[in-house]
């Protein structure tokens, strides 16, 4: 199941729903996202690449609870 993570703008409230129904008939029906989820900062490894892993566990328990 996809799952956007957003960083949203200083001052910005984007809506989860807006995106997802942005992203329908725009890309394939199993990229558009089923979850959308708000972090303040992506977590990074030291050489500055994203750690997905981290985001992939942030998934799983946001979606679970």
């Amino acid at each position: 199941v996809a799952v956007a993570f957003l960083m949203p703008a200083a001052g910005g409230s984007p809506d989860p729903q807006h995106l997802i129904d942005h992203c329908k008939g725009r890309i394939a029906g199993f990229k558009v996202p089923r979850h959308v989820l708000f972090v303040e900062e992506f977590p990074m490894t030291g050489s500055g690449k994203v750690r997905k892993v981290e985001l992939r566990e942030l998934a799983l328990a946001q979606t679970k609870a």
